[in-house]
């Protein structure tokens, strides 16, 4: 490894400007539009190894490939009920509408918890927005009473039953700032 006394920038955390870069590469021989796009950019890219493409492989076919009829005439089978060994790998319409029935009643339960964490991430906002007017009102040396009042009847809201462990997490550290301030206040 020849070494001409100075150190790669590299080494030292600093990186070569986009015009050495470039310098570099087209006196190597390894320009490409990419790597001037990454050179222009700050970014380096060294390109090696370059060759011609590979060939694309011929395709092997099958001894004893099927005919040219074999798929209709399985799909005449599946839609007129034919036996299963004729129509081997298809799948019955009752299964089918199984399926669909399954993936109806998730997409319910998506819309029913869709809705619950909307009103569970409102209340987190509602929260937040109250908070953010008490801090507010207390850096310009005013607090009115109804922010206070504001942020105590925005916790004593109910609160949405929601299955969703960190937004309940979430939830509950954002009261505790609230019930906080709220003692703060109080004393």
């Amino acid at each position: 490894m020849g070494h001409t006394g100075r150190r790669p920038a590299r080494r030292w955390g600093l990186s070569a400007t986009p015009a050495i870069l470039t310098a570099r590469q087209e006196r190597l021989g390894h320009t490409s539009k990419a790597a001037q796009d990454a050179a222009g950019k700050g970014h380096a890219m060294k390109v090696s190894n370059i060759g011609p493409a590979k060939g694309v492989d011929r395709t092997k076919r099958k001894s004893g490939a099927a005919s040219s009829d074999a798929f209709a005439d399985d799909l005449r089978a599946a839609t007129s009920g034919g036996a299963p060994e004729q129509a081997a790998g298809t799948v019955s319409g009752a299964a089918v509408a199984g399926v669909d029935a399954v993936l109806a009643m998730q997409a319910a339960d998506d819309a029913t918890q869709g809705r619950s964490r909307g009103l569970l991430t409102a209340r987190g906002d509602r929260l937040l927005d109250r908070l953010e007017d008490l801090q507010l009102a207390l850096l310009t040396g005013r607090l009115p009473k109804e922010k206070v009042i504001e942020l105590a009847q925005a916790l004593r809201e109910k609160r949405p039953a929601s299955d969703d462990a960190g937004l309940n997490a979430i939830l509950d550290e954002i009261e505790l700032r609230a019930e906080v301030e709220l003692a703060k206040l109080a004393r």
